[in-house]
């Protein structure tokens, strides 16, 4: 009905551009990426200046692989009033080009998933600028500081001296520098991030089964905006959870044990999880965890980040509409910035059953099975 009440707006007044715009996010929410990037441009050759449809032709841009105008788009997303995160102050110049004999201060923006994403490149700007410095959420410093030994990572809540850097730029500015084209994601490393090899020993021995592959779960996401979207009910994985040489280990922030229970009273099925990690706080340790695993199935989460900068197996259930993000392009279903994740997409939105299916499938050809 919306749809229907939109197009009638259009067609009586064809320089509506606010009409166009929400047509244009429904169509992406919808999965229809390409026809909601034509109305976007159609609104913004009517109203130039708005931040809200390039912010949202920016995403649907970079997701669609049209990396150099969707990351020029991106940069709008300063004035769109729903980007959450603020600018970073400061009297030195914010740049958008780097000299090799520059000190570089980067400084974060979104979620923790975000920057482990972004954190790919920290390889890449270490060996063109002079001194790195990276301001982090601080749960992330010790998975990035011994594989990033030339770069200094601080605490985001640390304050810094404007002396110990020469020019600034924020996080997510390091796509539109790095990743222009599909050929610039070759350059990455695996892994990129650490993990804390006794908590593997310990994964392993207590879990390892002759002829079972151990799998690590998640299936919530805690994103305020769209986290129902991109989130699996635990039920619904019972196709897969079923599969008799399964060792399941539960990767979630939250224990969720009335889940856990519910599954085991209608099925019997375990989902086991260490007692003594603080799932939240402890990234390292759940880096750990997933770098034990054989495969990781998840949702579009953190967890999804960590094992895809590990380059473990991923089978990754993603919504084809609301809560997609630009973050899941891919290249023959495998993600762009993680090839190692296999990305099963829904047909239907708000329906998981397709990609369940498949990611079973996927898991009955796995080794050992």
């Amino acid at each position: 009905e919306c749809i229907s009440l939109l197009k009638k707006a259009i067609k009586i007044d064809n320089k509506n551009s606010k009409a166009m715009l929400e047509l244009g996010i429904i169509y992406s929410h919808l999965g229809q990426v390409k026809k909601g990037i034509s109305l976007l441009k159609d609104s913004l050759e009517i109203d130039t200046l708005n931040p809200e449809a390039k912010f949202n032709l920016a995403q649907m841009q970079i997701y669609n692989k049209d990396l150099k105008e969707g990351w020029s788009n991106f940069q709008s997303r300063w004035l769109y009033h729903n980007f959450k995160s603020p600018p970073f102050k400061s009297s030195k110049k914010q740049t958008t080009n780097l000299d090799e004999f520059e000190n570089v201060l980067i400084w974060p923006e979104q979620g923790i998933g975000d920057q482990i994403m972004y954190g790919s490149i920290f390889s890449e700007i270490s060996k063109i600028s002079k001194k790195v410095i990276v301001k982090f959420d601080k749960r992330l410093i010790k998975i990035f500081e011994r594989k990033h030994k030339n770069i200094n990572f601080i605490d985001n809540d640390t304050d810094i001296n404007e002396e110990q850097y020469d020019v600034h730029l924020p996080l997510g500015d390091l796509g539109y520098l790095f990743r222009r084209d599909i050929k610039s994601f070759n350059k990455v490393n695996f892994p990129y991030i650490d993990v804390n090899e006794k908590i593997c020993s310990k994964v392993k021995s207590t879990f390892h089964s002759q002829n079972k592959i151990i799998t690590g779960i998640s299936w919530t996401s805690k994103n305020e905006e769209m986290g129902l979207d991109k989130s699996v009910k635990l039920i619904d994985l019972m196709p897969i959870l079923k599969l008799d040489n399964l060792t399941l280990l539960d990767l979630e922030y939250n224990e969720n044990e009335n889940d856990k229970s519910d599954l085991f009273k209608v099925s019997g099925v375990k989902i086991h999880r260490l007692k003594d990690l603080d799932y939240f706080n402890d990234i390292l340790g759940v880096s750990s965890i997933i770098n034990s695993c054989d495969i990781i199935i998840t949702c579009s989460n953190v967890n999804a980040h960590i094992s895809g900068a590990l380059g473990k197996k991923t089978f990754l259930l993603l919504p084809i509409g609301k809560g997609r993000l630009l973050n899941w392009s891919s290249k023959k279903n495998h993600s762009l910035w993680y090839p190692s994740i296999k990305i099963f997409q829904q047909t239907i939105p708000g329906d998981w059953s397709d990609p369940i299916i498949k990611i079973k499938k996927e898991i009955l050809k796995c080794q050992n099975y």
